[in-house]
C-alpha cells in the first residue's frame, strides 16, 4: 500500500508537469499566432492605404476627364506679334487676321521675354511642375480654376508662396455656362476672384478666357467680357505660342518641345500656352527640356506675368 501510494503521487506529479508543459506550449503558440496576425494586419493596412491613395488619384483624374467632356475644345489661334528683324513677316501663317500687339519700351528691348503659362490647374502634377521650375530658378504664371478642396487650395497657396503669378481661368471652366450671357460670365468671374481672395489670400490681376478671347463658343462679343474685366482693373492674357498639349491627341515630349520652340525666334515677347491637368503627363516630362532650350537662347529670359506686362490678346477693340 505504501509503495502504491508513492508511485501514484509520482505519476500524478509527472502528469501535472506534462499538463503544465502542454499549457505553456499552447500559450506560446497562441502568442506567436497573435503576433503574426498583428504583423499581417499592419501589412494589410499599409496595402490598403496605398490602394486608397491610388484610387484617390484615379478619381481626381476621372473628375477632370468628366469636366473636360462637358466642355467644347478651345480654339488656339496665335496672336500676331511684332517679329524680330531676323524674321520675315510672310513666314508667319495666321488662320485669321488679328491685331498687332504693340510693345512698351521695356518689352521692346533687345532681350527676348518668355512667359510660361499653365492653364486648368491645380492638378496631381502641380507640385512636380513647381519643383522643376525651382530647379531652374524660373518663375511662371498659373491660370487656375476654382477647385475648392483643401489639397487644391494648398497647391495654389504653394504656387503663390514660391513666387509665381496666380491668374484666373474661370471658376467652372464650363464654356456653355460661362459664355451664356454677360451676367453668367460676371457671376463666374466673381466666384473665382472671391475664391482666390478668401481661400488663398491672392487678389489676382490677370485673367485668361477659357478657349482664349478668340474662342468660337461664345455668341456674345468677347469685348463685352473684356470691358467688364477692365472695369475690375483686370487684364486678360492670351498666348502667341501653343505647346499643343490642349488637344485631345496626346503629344510626345519631342512634339511638345518642337511646338514651343519652332516659332519662338520670331517674338520678342513670347507667351507660351501649357496645361497643368491630370492627363498631361507628357507636359511635365517635356518641361525641363523646354526650359533648358529657352535659357540657352541668346538674350532670353523667362519671367512671370506681372501687372505691367504688355498682354498678348487675340481679340481687341477695332479702334485700338
Amino acid at each position: 500500500m505504501y509503495y502504491e501510494g508513492k508511485y501514484r503521487k509520482k505519476r500524478e506529479k509527472r502528469q501535472q508537469r506534462a499538463r503544465s508543459r502542454r499549457i505553456f506550449f499552447l500559450a506560446l503558440i497562441l502568442v506567436v499566432i497573435f503576433i503574426a496576425l498583428g504583423m499581417k494586419i499592419l501589412e494589410l493596412e499599409k496595402e490598403l492605404l496605398a490602394v486608397n491613395a491610388s484610387l484617390a488619384k484615379i478619381q481626381y483624374t476621372l473628375k477632370e476627364y468628366e469636366e473636360s467632356a462637358e466642355e467644347a475644345p478651345a480654339v488656339e489661334t496665335p496672336a500676331t506679334m511684332t517679329p524680330l528683324p531676323t524674321q520675315t513677316p510672310a513666314a508667319e501663317v495666321q488662320e485669321t487676321e488679328l491685331p498687332v500687339v504693340t510693345q512698351s519700351p521695356q518689352e521692346a528691348s533687345t532681350s527676348r521675354k518668355v512667359y510660361l503659362t499653365f492653364d486648368d490647374g491645380p492638378s496631381v502634377y502641380t507640385a512636380e511642375i513647381l519643383d522643376i521650375l525651382d530647379e531652374y530658378d524660373v518663375k511662371a504664371t498659373f491660370f487656375v480654376l476654382g477647385k475648392d478642396d483643401s489639397a487644391s487650395i494648398e497647391l495654389i497657396q504653394d504656387i503663390y508662396e514660391r513666387g509665381h503669378t496666380v491668374g484666373m481661368h474661370s471658376y467652372s471652366h464650363k464654356y456653355n455656362e460661362i459664355y451664356a450671357s454677360k451676367e453668367a460670365f460676371i457671376e463666374d468671374y466673381q466666384k473665382i476672384y472671391t475664391f482666390l481672395r478668401d481661400k488663398v489670400g491672392v487678389e489676382s490681376f490677370c485673367y485668361r478666357f477659357p478657349g482664349g478671347s478668340s474662342n468660337t463658343i461664345s455668341s456674345i462679343d468677347m469685348m463685352e467680357f473684356a470691358d467688364y474685366l477692365e472695369e475690375q482693373r483686370v487684364t486678360y492674357y492670351d498666348w502667341n505660342i501653343s505647346s499643343g498639349d490642349g488637344s485631345s491627341t496626346a503629344l510626345t515630349v519631342e512634339q511638345l518641345k518642337e511646338n514651343v520652340l519652332k516659332d519662338m525666334a520670331g517674338y520678342r515677347t513670347a507667351v507660351v500656352l501649357l496645361h497643368d491637368s491630370g492627363d498631361k503627363r507628357s507636359t511635365v516630362d517635356a518641361l525641363p527640356e523646354i526650359i533648358e532650350a529657352i535659357l540657352a537662347m541668346e538674350d532670353t529670359e523667362i519671367l512671370p506675368i506681372v501687372e505691367d506686362t504688355v498682354p498678348v490678346q487675340h481679340v481687341q477693340r477695332l479702334n485700338e
